[in-house]
């Protein structure tokens, strides 16, 4: 027999005992008025407890709940495999293109409601927000002729990614001159015509090189991260070399700590140049 079984069989035999004793004291006697009056109220505060700590955990499961694990980042068949496995209960409530984004890959959980760590009943249904199967079209910005540091801005502030950035010869020093995506070269016309692309897609870039007679000072790359000092390179037409890990406990992990050429003034590179950094790893 179950638990349930138990307790409604429990509840069955004390209502039929009730009934016994109200028919006792329902015989004439000298003392079955207050004897009555005190069994009502006996029997109300019996009943109340009994409603509140035995029968009303039956019926809803009070003391069956589960705490929501965190869902987001995952996979739509993940998320809802662990649901499955805590007998929890799933619904799509929103995967429209304007929750888009290119940091994870389709049909990833975005977010989910009840949110993580809150405790529910048993079968409650969860409500997912997902990354949209199909990426949303976005119109490509024109970005011919400004330098490749402000392609790189634009481009992420459209959910678009810089790719390969070649150079050719050209008297303008790290200006954008030509556009590609997915091998397709895209013209002046096509971008000020309307040139529509996928969020997320890969630009590549081909900048001038002004002959390759121009220097550049060379930065100060010490203290910067390992993503702040991309970023500044690519802007700077100038690469990052070879990349050391050192312990120093001095920093945080992944800062530069060292790099060479060293920051000195008056010493230039050209365009494309090489600096090594080191990194803090510990």
């Amino acid at each position: 027999m179950s638990e349930k079984e138990e307790k409604q069989s429990f509840m069955k035999k004390i209502f039929v005992y009730l009934k016994k004793v109200y028919r006792f004291l329902g015989k004439n006697t000298p003392y079955s008025f207050l004897a009555n009056i005190g069994l009502v109220l006996v029997t109300a505060t019996l009943l109340l407890s009994l409603v509140f700590k035995a029968y009303l955990p039956v019926i809803t499961d009070h003391n069956e709940t589960v705490i929501i694990p965190n869902l987001r980042g995952l996979s739509f068949e993940e998320g809802k495999k662990k649901l499955e496995e805590l007998n929890l209960r799933w619904e799509v409530y929103d995967s429209s293109s304007n929750n888009f984004t290119s940091s994870y890959p389709p049909l990833t959980i975005l977010d989910h409601m009840p949110s993580y760590g809150d405790k529910v009943k048993n079968s409650r249904k969860v409500y997912f927000t997902l990354n949209p199967s199909t990426p949303p079209l976005v119109r490509l910005p024109n970005l011919m002729d400004g330098s490749v540091r402000n392609a790189q801005i634009i481009l992420g502030n459209y959910d678009l990614k810089i790719g390969k950035v070649s150079y050719t010869r050209d008297v303008a020093l790290n200006a954008v001159l030509e556009l590609t995506v997915k091998g397709e070269k895209v013209t002046r016309e096509e971008l000020d015509s309307g040139y529509y692309i996928e969020k997320g897609s890969v630009v590549n870039i081909i900048a001038g090189d002004g002959f390759r007679r121009a220097s550049i000072r060379v930065p100060k790359l010490i203290g910067l991260s390992l993503d702040q000092v991309d970023e500044l390179m690519l802007g700077l037409g100038l690469k990052v070399g070879k990349i050391k890990y050192v312990e120093t406990d001095t920093v945080t992990v992944g800062t530069i700590v060292r790099q060479y050429p060293p920051h000195d003034r008056g010493r230039r590179l050209r365009v494309k140049s090489e600096v090594d950094i080191w990194v803090e790893n510990e």
